[in-house]
This record gives C-alpha cells, sequence and structure tokens, in this order.
C-alpha cells in the first residue's frame, strides 16, 4: 500500500510566529473485523483500511492498496485499479471498510 508523496519539509515562520503544517502519511495497513493486522485478504470478507496521518485533516489523499488477487468495494463502488481516490481526510487515525470482492478481468 502506498498513499501520496506527502512529506514535505515544515519550518517555522519566525515572522508571524505561525508554524506551517507537515501533512504526511505515517501508516497505513488492512485489519479485519477483529482488528487483527492482515496481509491477505480472500473474497467475501470485509477488511478495514487504516490510515494515519498527520496535518493532514481536511486534506484528500489517494491511496493505492496494489493487491494482485482481489479487488475491493467502497461505498457500493469497486475501486479501479485497486485505488481510493480523493479520500477526505477527517482525522489522524482513519478506518475505511472495504468489501474484498473477485478480481474482475481486464
Amino acid at each position: 500500500m502506498e498513499g501520496d508523496g506527502f512529506g514535505t519539509q515544515g519550518r517555522a515562520n519566525r515572522h508571524s510566529g505561525k508554524i506551517e503544517k507537515n501533512p504526511k502519511l505515517v501508516e497505513s495497513y488492512l485489519t479485519d473485523k477483529y482488528n487483527n493486522r492482515i496481509e491477505k485478504a480472500r473474497v467475501g470478507d470485509t477488511v478495514f483500511l487504516n490510515i494515519k496521518t498527520k496535518d493532514m485533516v481536511g486534506e484528500a489523499m489517494t491511496i493505492k492498496l496494489n493487491s494482485q488477487t482481489v479487488d475491493f468495494r467502497y461505498n457500493g463502488k469497486v475501486l479501479i485499479d485497486d485505488t481510493l481516490k480523493d479520500l477526505q481526510i477527517t482525522g489522524n487515525n482513519q478506518k475505511i471498510e472495504l468489501d474484498v470482492i473477485r478480481q474482475e478481468k481486464a
């Protein structure tokens, strides 16, 4: 799994006293319904994409899940290329429910 390349350096602005944000994806991983981290998902499973971020509340990001064996459905829609696009970040820790479905032929 990978996120967008957030990682620009933040720095303090000494003239205004404000600290610039340093938005970044800290980590993302899948868990099962019991909150156990998993590496593989099976067709018919419901899994959760856990996203940990820093200074990204209110931002949008894209996450690619990179599965070679299954596809995912989010809010009733199949994710094209296993990619969750323009996800709005609402907190530093976010959990997204995904249904695991049979991989569609290209």
